[in-house]
């Protein structure tokens, strides 16, 4: 798993070198124009800026994992329950020839399994008629076919099973339809959900005032909490003397217990209770702090009841029920929630990468990733700062500034001109100098002009600090090295043809290329690449970490 951050620094740096047109060899020789450090072991990487990248990137990793999170289990002892999640190996063997493709589905070396919800990958719990192959239906016997996820409850982690499950008669794979398969499973690890106050639950619920009608285990609630209703506002009523009616007076009719108490058992339209907000109001008698002590600790599909009090102050259409319980069934259906950096997460989050050097199986693994990829761009930073452009190549310059320019009036019209469609869409040459004056006033066109100026020095500055340092370090791309990376990049394109398609408008791998800068770019992006691998060992310094020194 490639950190997006180092990924969107690279990109950053080349783009920025790359805004020239024609991203070959920019310069015969840069040293005429920039001059680097003379003493790369006076450069030093902060080592506050080091942790900031990794904390940042390990951050981001988290928040763009947030969903149903598994922590995992330590108690060696611990059995696998419904709702958790299993890691498992299985290899299945068919009681019937089937296609290698058909084979491969049947076999995994790594799989994450949350047991309940019925993953089509393994058999799972059905209704089948009896093998027994008769004509006539009313002669053929139903049976219950237990599925692979209930026969792995109440196994521990490191069992090795043999298990047999049956796929339905109705399955999507045809060729798998009413087959019989052994499998050979490995349970590797099981992780499971612990409700706590970052959670935000989706739960199903039934209400009654019935305790002999519940099935589950009842959790009672001793909070003072539960006998106060949450407070709401009421409008002063204005009395008025009403005329005297002869009309018999109308009679309100009572509201049933389950109008009072709707049950909510549609999984689509599940209620959500986010447990950090503890003063949001539940069923408009309680709180979600009422409710909280009894979700804490709660897995997956986990089904219990809440006793609970109807408050002597709740609205008089509950006068029936008030200081009277109620029983409110929940069932767990998703819980939403920001996971921690684990072995667990990291590895289940990497397991899949196409790269085995994108895989990480322990958090340490991971941060020393960063560490490493980090310590590189850093030390690049360190050195274009420190780099000093002693003379500015000005038809460079001039290029790169009227490329920005025409993107920042192009980005600054496609907020003001209803005529424009969008930034890119035109160029300065769709406008004539009297329809410009119209719609940017002078001062904003300075803005942009200055703008214009500054990112256009940073780019040929970027430049010619690449340039430079691909001569002192000898990068080059070889064929072999050029075709093989173009490769890499056509696998990457076919592997996400639908979202090119679809958010780009990308039909063909040519398209691609000229999409993100041409070869040129690519190129330019490789040589980079290499570039890094170089730095660490330049004489660059790298700040110790304060507990280092003090040793």
């Amino acid at each position: 798993m490639r950190s997006t951050r180092i990924i969107a620094l690279i990109m950053a740096v080349v783009m920025l070198a790359a805004a020239l047109v024609g991203c070959g060899s920019a310069y015969d020789n840069p040293a005429d124009y920039l001059e680097l450090p003379a003493d790369f072991s006076k450069i030093t990487v902060k080592y506050a800026d080091l942790e900031k990248e990794i904390e940042d990137q390990i951050e981001s990793t988290l928040n763009d994992s947030v969903g149903q999170v598994f922590e995992p289990v330590t108690n060696k002892d611990a059995t696998v329950q419904m709702g958790d999640e299993v890691y498992i190996s299985f290899k299945g063997t068919a009681d019937k020839e089937l296609s290698d493709t058909v084979k491969e589905k049947l076999t995994n070396e790594n799989f994450y399994l949350t047991i309940g919800s019925n993953n089509s990958t393994l058999p799972v719990d059905y209704t089948n008629k009896n093998d027994n192959n008769s004509d006539n239906d009313k002669d053929e016997e139903k049976v219950a076919v237990e599925g692979i996820e209930k026969q792995l409850i109440g196994k521990k982690a490191g069992d090795k099973l043999t298990l047999k499950g049956k796929f339905s008669n109705s399955y999507g794979t045809e060729d798998l339809k009413n087959v019989t398969v052994t499998y050979e499973i490995e349970i590797k690890a099981i992780a499971r959900v612990s409700v706590s106050k970052d959670h935000k639950v989706k739960v199903t619920y039934t209400v009654t005032d019935k305790k002999n009608d519940v099935k589950v285990p009842v959790i009672t609630t001793t909070k003072e909490t539960t006998t106060e209703a949450p407070e709401t506002t009421t409008t002063p009523v204005t009395t008025t003397t009403a005329p005297t009616s002869t009309k018999a007076p109308t009679t309100t009719k009572k509201a049933t217990f389950a109008e009072l108490f709707p049950s909510v058992t549609d999984k689509s339209k599940a209620t959500e209770l986010d447990f950090s907000k503890t003063t949001t109001a539940f069923a408009s008698l309680y709180t979600l702090a009422d409710l909280f002590p009894a979700f804490k600790d709660k897995n997956l599909y986990e089904e219990f009841a809440l006793e609970l009090t109807v408050p002597e102050n709740a609205a008089d259409k509950y006068a029936d029920y008030k200081g009277k319980t109620v029983y409110y069934v929940f069932k767990i259906e998703s819980t939403t929630s920001t996971p921690k950096m684990t072995d667990y997460f990291i590895n289940k989050a990497t397991i899949n990468a196409t790269n085995e050097e994108d895989r990480f199986s322990t958090a340490k693994a991971y941060r020393e990733y960063l560490d490493k990829e980090f310590r590189k761009t850093l030390a690049y930073e360190a050195i274009l700062e420190a780099s000093t452009v002693t003379k500015m190549p000005k038809d460079e310059w001039e290029q790169s500034y009227e490329n920005y320019l025409n993107q920042y009036v192009c980005d600054y019209l496609a907020t003001k001109d209803k005529n424009n469609t969008g930034s890119g869409s035109v160029t300065l040459e769709n406008y004539t100098p009297s329809q410009l004056e119209k719609l940017i006033p002078e001062r904003d066109y300075e803005e942009l002009r200055v703008k214009a100026s500054v990112d256009a020095q940073d780019s040929v500055k970027q430049r010619l600090t690449m340039e430079s340092l691909f001569n002192k370090f000898k990068i080059k791309l070889s064929d072999k090295e050029y075709d093989s990376k173009m490769k890499e990049e056509e696998d990457k394109y076919n592997a996400n043809l639908v979202t090119y398609v679809y958010y780009y408008g990308i039909y063909s791998f040519d398209q691609y290329i000229t999409y993100f800068g041409g070869e040129e770019y690519f190129e330019l992006q490789w040589k980079y690449e290499k570039l890094l691998d170089k730095l660490p060992d330049s004489g660059v310094q790298y700040e110790k970490a304060p507990s280092e020194d003090a040793e």
